[in-house]
């Protein structure tokens, strides 16, 4: 597997195959069925309440992790968020946390949102 690749959302389409996307990482890097299903519904559902590929564009990497004998899947997500899009990035982040291992939340400069999900292999 490729350490690391972006993938443009511009549409739904996009959103579908970045989703195949995760999930196919995760099966390459080891993971069971439930673990590839978790981190690929999460990085989707999150790429859809966040509006990628219908209310605006965005990226979407795709990285296999390893630290402290641990082998992971890290998706990141960034947006640029209108105002009306502050609750769905909350909804986003509460439908994707019971999925993932660990969620992080960054603004970068522009108002441009960062947020990383991690699913460790169990």
């Amino acid at each position: 597997m490729e350490n690391n690749h972006t993938i443009d959302i511009r549409n739904n389409v996009d959103v579908i195959m970045m989703r195949t996307e995760v999930r196919n990482s995760a099966r390459q890097i080891g993971m069971g069925m439930m673990d590839q299903a978790s981190i690929s519904l999460a990085a989707s559902g999150l790429a859809h309440d966040l509006g990628l590929g219908c209310i605006q564009e965005g990226l979407v990497s795709i990285e296999r992790l390893e630290q402290e004998n641990r082998i992971g899947l890290q998706v990141i997500c960034m947006n640029k968020p209108s105002n009306e899009q502050s609750n769905l990035t909350t909804k986003a982040l509460q439908d994707a946390k019971w999925m993932v291992d660990e969620v992080k939340v960054e603004t970068l400069p522009a108002q441009v949102v960062k947020i990383t999900l991690v699913k460790w292999m169990s």
